[in-house]
């Protein structure tokens, strides 16, 4: 008989409920299905084809099963007898009867293709290590920068210091609140010289609020410096008034200094220190 003339085929299946449990539950559900196609009241035409449907997907869901392993086929059809058993149960016997040539896991799962191998594994752990390692060279250019930024800081606190130091001393008793303001300048410096030595290393990673404070570092030691400066020249200008008030002769035209340019570096400096760090 060729190809051609095969235009459809009609399967019994022989059963012994009598003799076997596996038949008899076969029958049993075979029953069952049919019966809820009739209820379901469906067309005669539609619920044939669902019946046809039915029978060749069972059908060729066991050929295809038989063809890829007898012993396999027919210890799933057996299996049929026993209504409590479940899907992983049933994979776990055929794993244990070595007829499922999948390894499955503890929890049932097949281990798949997909899963990485042990050299794999190993790989992953050796570039995590060399990360893990390189994570802290990572941070040293920050490092760098602060330190060198402290560097410098503690540069600008130095000059300030000796140009406090080397500024002319008062002699007049009108100086007497300049001298005062040049002793508070000198306590600020040394301030800031002991807040720069207590502040955190640059080995440690400097954050936003390390860099926030050195930034408000560098702008009160830059207001220091203008202020210490003007005081400076007021110091100067009141040595210069004092001496041509001793000496008139030597000079007729005395030069007058406004006493509140002297007071305006004060103020200044108290208005830094209330928003400061001081």
């Amino acid at each position: 008989m060729s190809n051609r003339q095969i235009r459809r085929v009609n399967l019994s299946l022989h059963l012994s409920p009598e003799q076997s449990r596996a038949d008899l539950r076969a029958m049993l559900q075979l029953k069952k299905w049919y019966g809820s196609v009739q209820r379901d009241g469906s067309d005669v035409n539609d619920a044939n084809m669902e019946i046809r449907l039915f029978h060749r997907n069972i059908y060729l869901s066991g050929l295809q099963l038989h063809l890829l392993s007898p012993q396999l086929c027919s210890y799933i059809a057996e299996s049929l007898s026993r209504e409590e058993l479940s899907l992983d149960a049933l994979c776990a016997e055929l794993q244990q009867s070595k007829l499922l040539p999948v390894e499955l896991r503890a929890g049932g799962d097949a281990v798949g293709a997909n899963d990485f191998s042990e050299g794999q594994l190993a790989q992953m752990r050796a570039l995590m290590a060399q990360a893990l390692e390189s994570a802290p060279q990572a941070a040293a250019p920050v490092d760098e920068a602060q330190r060198e930024e402290t560097a410098r800081l503690r540069e600008d606190i130095a000059r300030l210091a000796q140009l406090l130091e080397s500024a002319p001393q008062a002699a007049a008793p009108a100086e007497g609140a300049q001298r005062e303001e040049t002793a508070r300048l000198r306590e600020d410096i040394a301030r800031l010289a002991q807040l720069l030595e207590s502040a955190p290393q640059a080995a440690a990673p400097a954050d936003d609020a390390r860099r926030e404070e050195t930034a408000q570092l560098r702008e009160e030691v830059a207001q220091l410096k203008v202020l210490l400066q003007q005081q400076n020249l007021l110091l100067q200008q009141l040595r210069v008034a004092g001496r041509t008030t001793a000496e008139p002769a030597r000079s007729t035209n005395t030069e007058e200094v406004d006493l509140s340019a002297v007071d305006a570096p004060t103020q200044k400096m108290n208005k830094v220190r209330q928003k400061g760090i001081f």
